[in-house]
């Protein structure tokens, strides 16, 4: 009550003066409570939205997961096809063909024309003359495939051209036997090393782009 009568005993300029001086106060801080929130805002991400990749940051998409899925199977066959070669070395050919016909003497006895009982039978049966050569060829071709996968895996530059030179040559030999001795499993073979090459090549050439920009994301 005293502080009203103080006021209207000021002159009516005085009086607006000072409601003038706080209502520039208040639009101040007003103004500059909006700029903050715009600030705060404009620094926030997006609900949903992806961060921005730091610059060089490499991002994984499906074919990178599907490029490791299928050289870890290359290596698979590498390995296998190097145990094969140290079979053919360390065990007889008298006893490969010992254990090729206990293990298909049951499939014969129900089917004596069972395909895959008499194949492996005959393959057996001339390892005499191709035993030597066989074990050299799984040997190196396993020792290959498992140098080839292990450097693509960790990205070794080197591994890109030799993965290029052995691959296609491996794909060329394929098709070649293919045209005299055409069957599925070469064919299937053929097609999964060629998406390989593909891969990596895919690879290559992101491994190209980031060395040439290191900041490039790719």
């Amino acid at each position: 009550m005293a502080a009203t009568l103080a006021i209207r005993r000021l002159p009516p300029t005085t009086v607006a003066n000072v409601v003038s001086g706080v209502r520039a106060d208040f639009r101040g801080t007003a103004k500059a409570a909006a700029g903050a929130a715009c600030v705060d805002d404009a620094s926030m991400p997006e609900t949903g939205a992806a961060a921005p990749a730091s610059g060089g940051e490499r991002r994984r998409d499906g074919l990178d997961k599907t490029f490791d899925v299928l050289l870890i199977l290359k290596g698979l066959d590498g390995l296998l096809e190097l145990v094969g070669g140290v079979v053919l070395i360390v065990v007889s050919p008298e006893t490969v063909n010992h254990f090729a016909y206990w293990l298909t003497q049951h499939e014969l006895a129900e089917d004596p024309h069972d395909f895959i009982a008499n194949h492996l039978l005959k393959l057996t049966s001339n390892l005499h003359n191709t035993q030597l050569f066989g074990a050299i060829y799984l040997l190196t071709h396993g020792l290959v495939k498992l140098i080839i996968v292990i450097g693509l895996l960790r990205r070794e530059h080197w591994a890109y051209y030799v993965a290029f030179v052995f691959l296609g040559g491996f794909v060329v030999y394929q098709i070649y036997r293919m045209t005299y001795a055409p069957s599925v499993g070469l064919a299937l073979l053929t097609v999964f090393d060629i998406v390989i090459i593909w891969l990596t090549w895919r690879e290559y050439r992101r491994m190209r782009a980031r060395r040439a920009d290191p900041h490039v994301v790719t």
